[in-house]
């Protein structure tokens, strides 16, 4: 039945359809008609009939009755004739316009008709979509209802589900048709009661449903979402009615289902048996973990089921592999298998240099030959694999190894074939080593092979496929070519240059003076000769002599050179630039011809070598060095001394015309020469040296010199400030003036010395000091000094230079001259243990060198015992004692020690504590004026070291000297009773002496004591006064100590935040009255959370603390009965609301899925008859009502024969 009624309907509509289709055709033709007509539709004039008949009548009138000129009648005319124009224009304007009105009047009774048919047609549309909807839905039409309700906005979504599908889902498995209005959150269901309910029923179901995101690992997720991974699809298929969707970009699974499936499908997922590992990959096994285009990553992902991420972090490239953890083991062994056979590792071959020339030879013919050889061999059997997979192998030369011994062929290839590689390109070298051959040469001809600059090997091998490597070292001659042709001919060319460079080598009876033996045979009268037959040098390394030439002429020139050996035996001594003035001193009566004629050798002084060069027969050459020597350094009853002066002194002892000197020669048997730097220089026998070395130094230590060094007026002005010039004068006992851009030093020759040292300190800024040596001493103490490490190590721990000054046979040490004195008690150190038993110094306090260390007395201990050098070491505070022998020593330390003992009785010292340093001045007095009394009234001189703390003072007696000991130890014990010293806290200060010392001073006048501060020391004041008052000024100064101390004790506790409010009070109120109350101060530091109280006395602290305690056991009981209270109120709360549930138990939800107010909406269909105006719907908000408002004819027929039709049982 529902089919016919569907034929009736659409019959009836496409009668409707033809009907409008004319009414619209006709609509058509009548439109194109008034576009025609209105296209010929003249120009509308703007008169009327009535208007243009009056302006002709009013023309015609001007021009009958006015007299006018012709043309104006003329103009009036032509106007007239315009205007009738016009009127017929406007006739027919009204014409066509009348038309026009009737066609359009006729359209619009067509579209009303057309209007018509389209409401119909609408009417028709709906009642067939009624009837194919009970045919689709398999019902009766007059069983169609239709539902509708409200449904939560948040949960349309998941009603329409994506692209529409649930609601598809829901009406196919129901048989209803389902709308959803977004804008009134309103669900319109149409069908049977049955469909209706099952449908309501589903998205019921729907609306129940919640969305949870899971949180998900990043790795996890990723290996959730891949598509060979199974998990996600296992899980879909088990939970149909739940939307399981993985978004990454918030690394989250989202989850759309009943709240009991959704949080069973999180404990699944969350507890998946699933790990991540990671491995680091080189830069080279990249490519080989990816693949190409990432061929090899797919293949490791879907073979073992994991999934894969490689990603760069900081330079660094890692593989994540996420899976079940056997998957993932099993995965990283693959991947280490794959990277271990993959991996481009390379193997080194040591070639020869050789080799690596003929390889490379003609644009690398051989390599590339070698190169595709073992290519070829590798592939063998592979011709199936794709040609990444085939093995493949390259040979190169290492380009930073150096090229010096040898080369380095890298043998680069897979690991799995490297070895198999290697093996191969070491079978292929062994073929090209019959084109090198190995030769070896004597090293000293290599040059001649080389050839300047290589000319040689040019020469031979330019043009060519030649090459050579050639060893300076060990002589050895490689020769290669790309043939044995040319090599063969190499090999000849070499052989004859080694022919023509034939090598003898001669033992020399002197190795030490081969090159001097050299240099000698250079200005022989036979080196010509010689070169007639062979070239003559020496070989420094092995110690010998060469001759080279042509092999049949070396053994005449052996010969030869044997005979000039003999005659020319050679040998050297070391000398100093003053033993080579003393040697030529004399012109042709000198010590050198003197020697040279006495055994028949010739002797020759080498001033640029400081050494001596001695030649003729080897037993005169030895005989007349060890005569040398022992004129120069003393020896087998031969003795020699040097003594140095300046040049003021030279003059006394060379006297006029040199008479002075042959006098000490003449009395002493010696010899007397003076160098041109003022050495004095004595030669003869021991004794007789030893007493006229006596009689030059009394020479010496008497004479008064004098001694200049250049000072500019800025360097004076800086002497004159720091009074350095005052200082070196009491130090040295010397005058010093500045005059004329010169400081003159006067003085006795050992303290000028001194001065002039202490003064190129000021001016230059370094010390210098000598230690003067013996000839005999300085010998043995440049021997040992030859080893490096002794002075090295003073120099590193000291910070001054010391170095052996051959010209002046002393040791120099310079620097400053603190470092000076550490480096030259050292050094005494090291001469003790080279000269044991010769060399000693003796350490005297500073007031007995003025007495003890004058210059003519230890002169005179010198000739006392025999000719020791004594000496004042000033650096030192020692005298210094060098002597020939042990007995000699001990004899002048035993004469020293009688000076001293005896010095001593008419000398006292007082040497000060550190900490008494401020006793100086109370010694001294108010501008020197108590030492002043004291030397008055002892009768001693009296000097004050401030630097080294020390009083000193000398007598003519020692009734005077005891005298002076005892003022100064009442001096001393007075100021100690008289001063004491009082150490006070740095933040005490200021609140002690009050601003401007004003506090400071009133306690001074109220104790009767002087209070002065100190700047420098533990100690910060010192009061001075009478005993007992300072006594009492110690007792006031602790009493304030201890008073103050009190004040800025604090006490401190901690606080919580809850209860600082209640402490400090309304604006503060309650803290600034506790301390008002008990004045002291409180701070509250929130960050630290703590509370101090600082201030006041201990009592009143205390009390503070106790207020401040009770305020916050007060605050915590407040807090405790609020909480409780609070408690009260929450059980009855939850009380009363139990009892409110328990009323409403049969309500619905206000939360629940659906509205219950659909009831009301839920009617039968139809309502209305199609056709009859339906009742007016309220107003929504929303979209408008656009339903036609008026019947018509067709809807009513249509409802009739609708209700007509009886719908047989089914």
């Amino acid at each position: 039945m529902n089919n016919s009624l569907e034929e009736t309907l659409k019959k009836r509509r496409e009668e409707v359809l033809h009907k409008r289709q004319a009414d619209q055709d006709t609509i058509a033709s009548l439109q194109s008609e008034i576009q025609r007509h209105i296209n010929k539709l003249p120009r509308r004039p703007k008169q009327s009939h009535e208007g243009l008949d009056r302006k002709i009548v009013e023309l015609e009138k001007q021009r009958t009755i006015t007299s006018m000129p012709l043309a104006q009648e003329r103009e009036i005319l032509k106007e007239i004739s315009y205007t009738k124009k016009q009127k017929l224009q406007l006739d027919e304007y009204n014409a066509i316009d009348k038309l026009l009105q009737q066609k359009r009047a006729t359209i619009t009774t067509l579209r009303d008709g057309w209007k018509v048919h389209t409401t119909s047609l609408g009417e028709i549309d709906s009642a067939l979509a009624k009837v194919r909807l009970a045919t689709k839905l398999e019902c009766k039409t007059q069983d169609l209802v239709t539902s509708e309700f409200d449904c939560p906005h948040d949960k349309l979504g998941v009603v329409i589900g994506k692209g529409g599908s649930m609601i598809k889902k829901i009406e196919a498995a129901t048989k209803v048709s389902l709308d959803v209005n977004k804008d009134t959150n309103i669900i319109t269901i149409e069908g049977s009661p049955l469909s209706i309910a099952a449908a309501r029923a589903e998205i019921d179901k729907l609306v129940r449903t919640e969305a949870v995101h899971v949180d998900v690992p990043k790795r996890l997720l990723g290996y959730l979402g891949e598509k060979h991974i199974p998990i996600m699809k296992e899980l879909r298929a088990a939970n149909e009615g739940v939307t399981i969707d993985i978004v990454r970009s918030s690394g989250k699974i989202h989850l759309i289902g009943l709240p009991e499936r959704t949080e069973e499908i999180k404990k699944s997922i969350l507890q998946l048996n699933v790990a991540t590992k990671e491995r680091k990959l080189l830069p080279n096994e990249f490519p080989i973990v990816i693949g190409k285009k990432g061929s090899t990553i797919s293949k490791l992902v879907t073979t073992h089921k994991v999934s894969m991420d490689v990603e760069k972090h900081s330079g660094d490239t890692t593989a994540y592999v996420t899976g079940p953890p056997e998957l993932v083991n099993s995965t990283l062994a693959d991947i280490e298998k794959m990277i271990e056979e993959n991996e481009e590792v390379t193997d080194q071959i040591h070639v020869e240099l050789i080799f690596k020339k003929i390889f490379l030879h003609h644009s690398g013919k051989f390599i590339k030959e070698l190169q595709k050889e073992v290519n070829g061999t590798l592939k063998e059997g592979t011709e199936g694999m794709s040609a990444p997979q085939q093995p493949n192998c390259m040979l190169t030369f290492d380009p930073k190894h150096p090229d010096k011994e040898d080369a380095i062929l890298m043998v680069k290839a897979r690991r799995s074939v490297l070895e198999k590689a290697t093996e191969l390109t070491k079978t292929g070298l062994e073929k090209f080593k019959d084109l090198v051959i190995k030769m070896s040469a004597d090293p000293y001809i290599v040059p001649r092979i080389i050839g300047r600059n290589g000319e040689t090997i040019k020469k031979l091998t330019d043009g060519k496929p030649c090459f050579m490597e050639v060893s300076r070292t060990s002589g050895d001659v490689t020769l290669g070519a790309t043939n044995a042709t040319e090599l063969e001919n190499l090999k000849k060319e070499i052989d004859a240059l080694m022919e023509k460079n034939a090598l003898l080598r001669m033992d020399a009876a002197n190795p030490d003076m081969i090159m001097a033996q050299i240099r000698e045979f250079n200005r022989s009268k036979i080196k010509n000769e010689m070169l007639a037959l062979a070239n003559v040098d020496a070989d420094t390394k092995q110690k010998c002599f060469i001759l080279r030439g042509e092999k049949e002429k070396l053994p005449e020139a052996k010969k030869m050179f044997e005979e000039y050996l003999a005659k020319t035996f050679l040998d050297e001594l070391a000398v100093t630039g003053n033993d080579i003035a003393d040697l030529l001193n004399g012109g042709k009566g000198s010590t050198i011809v003197r020697l040279s004629n006495e055994f028949h050798a010739v002797l020759r002084a080498d001033r640029d070598r400081k050494v001596v060069i001695i030649r003729g027969e080897e037993t005169a050459v030895k005989d007349a060095k060890i005569r040398l020597d022992q004129f120069l350094h003393g020896g087998n009853g031969h003795s020699v001394a040097r003594v140095a002066v300046t040049k003021s002194i030279v003059g006394g002892i060379i006297g006029k015309g040199g008479k002075h000197r042959q006098q000490l020669e003449q009395k002493f048997g010696v010899t007397v020469q003076i160098s041109d730097s003022h050495v004095v220089a004595i030669r003869g026998p021991e004794e007789k040296v030893a007493e006229c070395k006596i009689e030059v130094l009394k020479m010496v230590a008497t004479a008064r010199v004098t001694q200049t060094v250049p000072v500019d007026d800025e360097q004076k002005k800086k002497l004159e400030q720091n009074n350095t010039i005052r200082r070196i004068i009491r130090e040295t006992a010397t005058l010093i003036t500045i005059a004329d851009g010169n400081a003159t030093i006067r003085g006795y020759f050992y303290d000028v010395n001194d001065a002039v040292a202490m003064l190129n300190e000021q001016l230059k800024g370094e010390y210098q000091s000598r230690i003067e040596l013996d000839a005999s001493h300085f010998k043995r103490v440049s021997a040992s000094a030859r080893d490096p490490s002794h002075f090295d190590r003073i120099q590193a721990e000291t910070n001054a230079s010391v170095a052996i000054d051959s010209e002046n046979g002393s040791i120099l040490v310079s620097g400053k001259r603190y470092n000076v004195k550490k480096a030259k008690e050292q050094v005494f150190g090291f001469l003790s243990f080279v000269l044991p038993g010769e060399v000693e110094k003796i350490k005297i306090l500073a007031p007995l060198q003025a007495t003890v260390g004058q210059a003519t007395s230890l002169a005179e201990i010198a000739a006392l015992v025999g000719g020791a050098t004594i000496y004042l070491d000033r650096d030192m505070g020692a005298i210094v004692v060098r002597a020939s022998d042990r007995d000699m020593l001990n004899r002048a330390k035993e004469q020293i020690r009688k000076k001293v003992e005896e010095a001593e009785k008419l000398v006292y010292v007082l040497q000060l504590q550190p900490a008494d340093a401020w006793i100086i001045n109370q010694i001294m007095g108010k501008n020197g004026s108590q030492i002043q009394t004291l030397q008055k009234s002892s009768g001693c001189t009296i000097d004050v070291s401030r630097e080294k703390r020390i009083i000193s003072g000398r007598g003519e007696s020692e009734e005077k000297v005891s005298a002076l000991k005892v003022s100064l130890s009442e001096i001393v014990d007075k100021a100690k009773r008289e001063n004491a010293f009082i150490a006070f806290p740095e933040a005490a200060i200021g609140a002690f002496m009050g601003k401007g010392g004003k506090k400071l001073k009133e306690f001074s006048k109220t104790h009767e004591v002087e209070l002065l501060r100190l700047q420098k020391g533990k100690y910060q004041f010192r009061v001075s006064g009478d005993e007992d008052k300072i006594v009492a000024a110690q007792k006031a100064i602790a009493d304030w100590l201890a008073e103050w101390e009190e004040t800025r004790a604090t006490i401190q506790i901690s606080i919580e935040d809850q209860f600082i409010p209640a402490v400090l009070g309304a604006k503060g109120a309650t803290l600034k009255s506790i301390e008002s109350e008990f004045e002291c101060r409180i701070d509250i530091n929130r960050d630290a959370s703590t509370l101090t109280i600082r201030g006041g006395k201990k009592a009143s602290r205390q009390g503070a603390l106790e207020k401040v305690e009770y305020i916050i056991e007060k605050e915590e009981e407040a807090r405790a009965e609020a909480l409780a209270r609070k408690k009260e109120r929450d059980a009855e709360n939850a009380a009363k609301a139990e009892r409110n549930e328990g009323k409403n138990v049969n309500k619905p939800s206000s939360s629940g899925a659906l509205d219950t107010r659909d009831e009301r909406r839920h009617y039968d269909f139809p309502t209305v008859p199609v056709g009859v105006k339906a009742p007016a719907p309220k107003k929504k908000k929303g979209k408008g009502n656009s339903t036609v408002e008026g019947g018509t004819a067709t809807g009513l027929s249509l409802f009739q024969m609708l209700a007509a039709d009886p719908v047989p049982e089914q």
